[in-house]
């Protein structure tokens, strides 16, 4: 097995890949048939498999919510924040889905601030997820922080694994929803909140 010296190249994270991680995804590749050292577009390939591994297999982070007293004036109407882009893990293949999540909620007694969802859901959503668990617990992490009226997450992804066709014909997208409180049990709260990422588009 060939030993690995720490990357020259102007990609810095790699360094902080282990010569002993490397090696392992450099065995890795070599036992499925790829000729590592054969190119130099390659002689990096197992830090940057590795690199990719260990940052989509990252223990969960703390959300870093901004949360407000909702008063003067209280606001009981719905709030919309979307398309907001994404990336995960496919935890069946250890491939990457992307897409967009579509967030909205009925205030109560507490706001969240705005700015501050798309990076909560990009740091949720960045590790090995199904699409549909990903989705409900989003909705959980959320309905906990913000105990709202109603909650709506919409989720629309690519996954590599079935654009690739692995187990059949190709799946262009896949959709799911999640919905709490109003907009699960008004059928009026849930078309407004359909209604009102359609503005946002896909």
């Amino acid at each position: 097995m060939t030993k690995y010296h720490k990357c020259v190249e102007p990609y810095g994270p790699y360094q902080n890949v282990s010569a002993e991680t490397a090696d392992a995804a450099d065995v890795l590749l070599r036992l499925i048939g790829v000729d590592v050292l054969g190119s130099q577009h390659t002689k990096m390939t197992p830090y940057r498999l590795a690199y990719y591994l260990q940052y989509w297999m990252r223990p969960e982070e703390n959300s870093r919510f901004t949360v407000f007293d909702n008063i003067n004036p209280k606001i009981d109407q719905m709030v919309i924040v979307n398309p907001i882009p994404f990336w995960a893990c496919c935890s069946h293949h250890m491939l990457p889905f992307t897409g967009t999540v579509h967030f909205g909620y009925i205030p109560d007694k507490k706001l969240v601030g705005l700015s501050m969802v798309p990076l909560v859901v990009k740091e949720f959503c960045a590790r090995p997820w199904l699409q549909e668990t990903m989705t409900s617990k989003l909705a959980d992490l959320f309905e906990e922080k913000l105990s709202p009226v109603g909650l709506g997450i919409y989720t629309v992804a690519t996954h590599t694994c079935q654009m690739l066709d692995l187990q059949g014909p190709p799946v262009p997208q896949m959709i799911f929803s999640e919905m709490r409180g109003a907009m699960r049990e008004e059928p009026s709260a849930r078309a407004e909140f359909m209604e009102l990422i359609k503005l946002g588009g896909n």
